[in-house]
């Protein structure tokens, strides 16, 4: 049993599509055959690759997508494929921030003494703009 990291490329529009498949990583999971009704769980360490990020008809003229490709043969030689289509993406550094925390924050930033609890809407915000 194998596993496949396949990434695959499109660029062009209309008739001139041109695509490529470019396979990343190669893992033999199981040496042999399985036996039937048993789960093999694995895990895929993706640090060691050069990989992008999933990206979707970008300008209409360029996507990447990455497919997990299984191959399975089974004890009378036969083969077996099924390819998954995957999605990769960065997880940010910064934990995104719910709505009225941003708002908390930024009533911070603008007056300097509101807390998590005094939030107040912009019209509610003291205006800076008429200083004598």
């Amino acid at each position: 049993m194998e596993i496949d990291i396949i990434k695959q490329g499109t660029t062009g529009t209309g008739p001139n599509v041109y695509q490529e498949n470019d396979t990343r990583a190669n893992y033999e999971i199981v040496d042999g055959e399985p036996v039937q009704g048993v789960s093999i769980p694995f895990r895929l360490f993706l640090a060691g690759y050069e990989l992008t990020l999933m990206m979707q008809n970008t300008n209409k003229k360029f996507s990447v997508s990455y497919y997990l490709s299984l191959v399975l043969i089974d004890e009378e030689e036969r083969c077996h494929f099924k390819q998954q289509k995957v999605a990769l993406w960065r997880k940010g550094k910064n934990v995104q921030k719910s709505m009225f925390h941003q708002a908390a924050i930024t009533s911070q930033s603008l007056e300097g003494t509101a807390s998590l609890g005094e939030v107040r809407t912009p019209s509610q915000l003291p205006d800076n703009n008429n200083k004598q």
